[in-house]
């Protein structure tokens, strides 16, 4: 282990290794559909300004990722050059959450 710590071994030779910005992502998605999930009809206020709030959060995120992929695109190893096809299915699974989100809002 020291030996990967200093740069005289590399221990992680794993190709299909996942991006940790895209790994942190999943869970983020998967946290808040959780939330979406758990919420009882009609929801409080306070529950929803959170929620929203929250997907706000993760759609910037995603925004910020694109764009550091554009900024890093001709440098980028193997596992940056598959981000900005993650990052669309994220989104994409976002948008569709944040569907349910707005239709169970309260009026």
């Amino acid at each position: 282990m020291a030996d990967h710590i200093y740069g005289r071994m590399n221990l992680i030779e794993c190709e299909g290794r996942p991006n940790l910005f895209i790994k942190e992502l999943k869970l983020n998605i998967l946290f808040f559909k959780e939330k979406l999930e758990e919420i009882s009809y009609p929801a409080a206020d306070r529950q929803m300004k959170g929620l929203a709030e929250f997907h706000k959060n993760m759609t910037e995120g995603i925004s910020y990722y694109k764009g550091l992929v554009a900024e890093f695109r001709e440098d980028a190893d193997a596992g940056l050059r598959g981000m900005p096809d993650d990052l669309n299915m994220l989104s994409m699974e976002l948008e569709t959450l944040s569907e349910c989100l707005a239709s169970n809002a309260p009026n």
